[in-house]
């Protein structure tokens, strides 16, 4: 009886569906462009400066041994469950693969900054600290991560930042 109804509703479902998912694409569509102004302005002068501009850049790196116990030991401060990881983290366990995007990195000599952009919404009567604090427990995790890698990668420490639409940058 069930599936009858779906069956005999299908066309009438997806249409519903299509409709509501363009809408929501018009939606956040609208409200980025609104922002864009301020992100363009926001990154404007550090990008100018910049020795060297990396975009959406990606990484994918296999970690095992000496470097899987570093990697385990940067993220056990702030991460609660490490299922990706081995047990044991010892130079024996296993290799684990890695892969993600960076946003924008700004790179000058020696020093390097990961920009992490975030387009979560405020939801109406929060204060802008505890949206930014609400950006931190989120997605620090995947900072720690991204320096991690970038500082394998480029031989020192970068700086990681998050930037948001709603507010700029969240510090």
């Amino acid at each position: 009886c069930i599936n009858r109804a779906i069956s005999e509703n299908n066309d009438d479902i997806e249409a519903r569906y299509k409709e509501t998912a363009d809408d929501v694409r018009k939606e956040f569509q609208a409200y980025l462009k609104e922002k864009m102004p301020a992100f363009v302005d926001f990154f404007r002068d550090p990008v100018e400066k910049a020795s060297e501009v990396l975009t959406e850049y990606p990484f994918s790196m296999t970690v095992s041994g000496s470097d899987l116990v570093e990697l385990r030991s940067c993220l056990e401060e702030t991460m609660k469950v490490l299922e990706a990881l081995p047990e044991r983290g010892t130079e024996n366990d296993t290799s684990v693969w890695i892969n993600g995007k960076a946003d924008l990195v700004l790179k000058n000599g020696n020093d390097a900054v990961i920009w992490d952009y975030k387009s979560d919404k405020i939801d109406s009567g929060i204060k802008k600290e505890d949206f930014m604090q609400r950006i931190h427990q989120k997605y620090d995790n995947q900072m720690n991560l991204y320096k991690w890698v970038f500082g394998k990668l480029f031989g020192t420490a970068p700086d990681g930042k998050f930037y948001s639409v709603e507010v700029g940058e969240v510090k």
